[in-house]
């Protein structure tokens, strides 16, 4: 009579997989938790994927710090979710491997459909030669920053979402590049996406909201293009663009976020055929010397005035509508001056235009009409050149000028006086 024994599977040894594993193969990882006492380090050409197809299946869990840190040429990694169960969360630290859940450290490595989540920073992009890839990925839940791209790095993400971090949800620093499609930042307990210290972004339709500070933040002689975007109900600024950037916004829409909608402070951004509106306060505002361009743009429904320039600044705005604001459409304060060309302000209700303290804005072949109060008030100083506008249906008058204005060139205007 014979007896047969079934043997108990050995555990799943991720390690040990990994350091057989000859170049481009695939492991395959058995559902299941994984508790890592090391970081898993995958420097070589191999793809790793969760076996279901489910990162809630397959969990890498480090005792501290990172899970997995990358430095192989062209390596995939699919289906896991990575964490940790503590890390250095002070945000100095320097130890990435520490401080981290995933660590880039060079390649263009592929991270798809993953979740990563945990203490310290999501996942780090640190160094020249790092520039990786994720796909429909989560990070989610980071205690400290969810995706920090520092240190000349560079990274794309497509139809990811980064969500509840506890500082900002997106950033990129130090001469680094991110390219974003079709992502959303959101719910974060700082800023949303913030692009600082000479970095740039790309951005195409991808939306930043609920976050518990300003949604998107450019800083630091940085730029940006924002293609298709959306920035709405941010605690702070929809978009805040200061200290010597520039950056280009174009087909954006910014909206209901509880501060000003658009904010530029001694900087110069484009924004383009976009629409700015449902604000409790101030629509866009050019503020301390900054330049830039308004072109094809409408702004509505604010709590403020539509526009203000103020501050030295001294924008360039063409072919705009201003509507429906509660104070004036646009008002132009404190030494600015700038530029507005084919305009059309309406339906406001303190009046078209104001401008005081010493501000001389230009205003040509623009349409002020149906304003309540007046078409254009000027006083305290503030001075203006108008050429060849029109004013019609607002109340009380077209032109107020107060005798406390200063030199005001009125030409060709209907009417004039």
């Amino acid at each position: 009579m014979s007896t047969s024994s079934s043997k108990k599977a050995k555990p799943f040894d991720i390690f040990q997989a990994l350091k057989q594993a000859p170049e481009d193969r695939v492991i395959t990882i058995p559902a299941g938790e994984y508790l890592l006492n090391k970081p898993l380090e995958i420097n070589r050409n191999v793809s790793i994927a969760g076996e279901t197809g489910d990162p809630a299946d397959v969990k890498l869990i480090s005792k501290h710090g990172a899970a997995v840190v990358i430095s192989a040429s062209f390596a995939r990694i699919c289906a896991v979710t990575f964490t940790n169960l503590n890390a250095d969360e002070l945000e100095s630290s320097s130890n990435l491997n520490r401080s981290s859940v995933v660590v880039v450290k060079s390649g263009e490595s592929e991270i798809v459909n993953c979740v990563i989540t945990g203490k310290g920073d999501g996942l780090v992009v640190s160094g020249a030669q790092s520039a990786p890839v994720l796909r429909h990925c989560k990070i989610e839940n980071c205690s400290c920053g969810g995706v920090w791209i520092v240190d000349r790095g560079r990274a794309l993400l497509y139809r990811c979402s980064v969500s509840q971090c506890g500082h900002a949800a997106l950033a990129v620093c130090n001469h680094s590049v991110v390219k974003a499609i079709k992502t959303e930042v959101h719910h974060g307990f700082n800023i949303g996406a913030y692009i600082y210290q000479n970095s740039f972004g790309r951005f195409r339709d991808c939306t930043f909201h609920h976050n518990a500070l300003t949604g998107f933040e450019i800083k630091n002689e940085s730029d940006c293009v924002c293609e298709s975007c959306q920035m709405n109900h941010n605690q702070e600024h929809g978009v805040c663009v200061w200290n010597d950037c520039v950056g280009r916004f174009e087909h954006c829409d910014i909206y209901d976020n509880m501060s000003i909608q658009f904010l530029s402070i001694n900087s110069s951004p484009q924004l383009i055929n976009s629409q700015i509106h449902e604000s409790p306060g101030i629509g866009v505002m050019f503020h301390d010397k900054s330049g830039g361009q308004m072109e094809s743009c409408e702004v509505f429904n604010t709590a403020d005035a539509s526009v203000v320039v103020s501050e030295s600044s001294e924008p360039t705005i063409t072919d705009c509508v201003f509507h429906h604001a509660r104070q004036s459409g646009v008002m132009s304060i404190l030494s600015a001056q700038g530029r507005f060309k084919n305009c059309e302000i309406c339906l406001c209700q303190a009046g078209g235009v104001f401008i005081a303290d010493n501000a001389s804005p230009t205003f040509i072949d623009c349409y002020i009409h149906h304003n309540k109060e007046c078409g254009v008030q000027i006083l305290n100083q503030g001075e203006g050149k108008f050429y060849n506008n029109s004013f019609f249906d607002n109340s009380g008058c077209n032109w107020l000028i107060e005798k406390t204005a200063g030199d005001v060139v009125r030409q060709e205007n209907s009417p004039n006086w």
